[in-house]
């Protein structure tokens, strides 16, 4: 039998809440966020207001070969983005199209050499990365380090994040 506590945390699975009610047979548990409810309130400043056209022009130069993009990536040294792709893959098609020419990740593609290279006809470059699905993206550092291995579609803004991560300061003096 259990004695809940009025207040106390109560766990159940992943879910956790401040116990809320107790009767003789049962008890409840709030387990919404705490700021469920409540108002909040932002402060932002806009930094800058573009038109889409503007970023009409703008577009990533990949380099189609794995080990060029690698050479070029030393060169300028420059973290990669490495896209492994089949050409029958719906999935890579939509991220070509959606996710890479996305204006947020054509602001950052400066920092970046990206590569794609076709692992459904290239099976080395398959075993090599460990690729179990397609799309795959690999995120290296201009040596060939790899960062991180994103399984699957990713749209702009999942890629953005994943990108950010790699930008901050931070995480370049933690690699060093």
């Amino acid at each position: 039998a259990l004695e809940p506590i009025m207040g106390a945390i109560f766990v159940a699975g992943n879910n956790k809440g401040p116990i809320v009610y107790i009767n003789e047979k049962s008890f409840v548990v709030d387990f919404n966020h705490p700021m469920a409810g409540r108002s909040i309130t932002y402060d932002l400043e806009i930094l800058d207001i573009s038109k889409p056209s503007s970023y009409r022009d703008l577009s990533i130069s990949w380099i189609d070969d794995h080990d060029i993009g690698f050479d070029r990536a030393l060169e300028e040294k420059k973290d990669k983005v490495l896209v492994l792709y089949a050409d029958w893959c719906q999935w890579c098609e939509k991220m070509f199209a959606e996710t890479f020419t996305d204006p947020r990740i054509l602001l950052v593609k400066d920092r970046f050499v990206f590569v794609k290279a076709n692992s459904d006809k290239d099976q080395s470059l398959k075993e090599l990365y460990g690729q179990q699905g397609f799309p795959m993206i690999v995120l290296t550092n201009y040596q060939g380090k790899v960062y991180k291995k994103l399984k699957g579609y990713k749209d702009a803004q999942s890629l953005l994040n994943e990108l950010e991560l790699i930008m901050d300061p931070k995480f370049a003096e933690a690699d060093s």
